[in-house]
């Protein structure tokens, strides 16, 4: 058994292409206990959301008292936003969401999640009271969940014909995020808001 876990902890770290990486994990905690097997579980409900691995990981951890934090759900509704399954993500989130205010970086996740997930439900209005602040709430995390906010921001307003508020959105991008790649074009669609 030693020799097998062992085997598997190595397959864990330098993943074997030909078997997808949440199968080893979920291999591996088999071969655990306690929190060890907890936390391998979790990795992988956390990552690799609606697949069968995460299904085998769900049934595994319904077995256990501890469930996951706001912080782990809100890095599996990221895995779901990225999958475009905004339902789910906003699912996910919806019990959360008073978790989202503060400036570290899963507070900065959950309200990207969240706002990107309504604004693409076509939810403008609670998409841009989901980001409101996001800009210099986010500033100091080392993510761009801030710059895409106010883009995302910057974009819900003006369709929702706030043209002013649009321009200040994506003028918050070029104060708060100066290098970051949406800079320049938030100086030309704010400027564009503004002719409007």
């Amino acid at each position: 058994v030693d020799e097998a876990r062992a085997r598997l902890q190595s397959a864990a770290q330098f993943a074997d292409r030909s078997q997808p990486a949440e199968r080893v994990l979920l291999r591996l905690a088999e071969l655990q206990t306690g929190d060890e097997a907890y936390a391998l579980l979790r990795r992988v409900w956390t990552e690799v959301p609606g697949t069968d691995a995460d299904r085998a990981a769900a049934a595994a951890l319904a077995k256990v008292p501890q469930t996951a934090t706001w912080q782990e759900r809100a890095l599996r509704a990221e895995r779901w936003m990225d999958a475009q399954d905004w339902g789910a993500a906003l699912a996910e989130t919806e019990s959360i969401v008073a978790e989202a205010k503060g400036t570290t970086l899963d507070a900065c996740r959950l309200r990207l999640v969240r706002g990107r997930s309504l604004y693409k439900r076509n939810r403008i209005s609670e998409a841009a009271t989901a980001l409101a602040n996001i800009g210099p709430d986010c500033a100091q995390v080392n993510a761009d969940y801030g710059a895409r906010g106010l883009y995302l921001l910057a974009t819900a307003q003006y369709r929702r014909k706030l043209y002013q508020e649009s321009a200040d959105a994506y003028r918050q991008i070029v104060t708060y995020y100066p290098t970051n790649t949406m800079a320049d074009d938030a100086l030309t669609r704010g400027g564009i808001a503004l002719l409007e």
